[in-house]
């Protein structure tokens, strides 16, 4: 479960995401939650939008929902 991304998970939030050649960076009503730039980004063999909600961690996993109202994409 992410403990830190700078706002609480049960309210409403606007969540971005940027894809540039240099970096994968994440914001939470516009404020940067994370930035990944480790490796060549546009290398990735495939990236597209994907709305899950994952538990890969741990046990005693918990019924959650995760509501979207609207999503959009830029190219």
């Amino acid at each position: 479960m992410e403990k830190d991304c700078g706002a609480p998970l049960s309210e409403w939030h606007n969540v971005a995401f940027e894809w540039t050649a240099r970096a994968v960076r994440g914001y939470i009503d516009g404020k940067e939650w994370f930035s990944y730039s480790k490796a060549d980004i546009t290398a990735m063999p495939s990236g597209h939008l994907t709305i899950q909600l994952d538990n890969f961690h741990g046990s005693g996993m918990q019924p959650a929902t995760y509501d979207v109202d609207w999503v959009r994409t830029y190219k």
